[in-house]
């Protein structure tokens, strides 16, 4: 597994060409948490809603109307739940309701 052979990388201040290898070990660390993090959230969502596409779950759940977050337990393990999504305020149903005006008249597209 990775993390376990992240452990193993030698830090040393600075490289051999004046570089810091320990930022870049340190960075490393971190995407891996951050990838891993990422897999446990997406490995939850067992449906595919928005950008979120999966094609052995292809439909929505209504159950899984919730946020995935992951964090860390008292021993340093990533564990992911869930939260409801609340509801859109008052102030802002209209603005999600209105139709969207998909055209592409007069608009710099890049």
């Amino acid at each position: 597994m990775l993390a376990d052979r992240v452990r193993e990388v030698r830090l040393h201040l600075y490289g051999e060409d004046g570089g810091p290898t320990l930022a870049h070990a340190l960075d490393l660390r971190a995407s891996l948490v951050t990838a891993e993090a990422t897999l446990l959230g997406a490995l939850a969502r067992t449906e595919s809603r928005g950008a979120h596409q999966r094609r052995d779950h292809p439909g929505l759940s209504p159950e899984l109307r919730v946020n995935f977050q992951t964090g860390q337990d008292a021993d340093g393990r990533l564990q992911t739940g869930s939260r409801p999504v609340p509801p859109v305020p008052p102030e802002l149903q209209a603005w999600v309701d209105a139709p969207e005006d998909l055209s592409t008249a007069g608009r710099l597209l890049e």
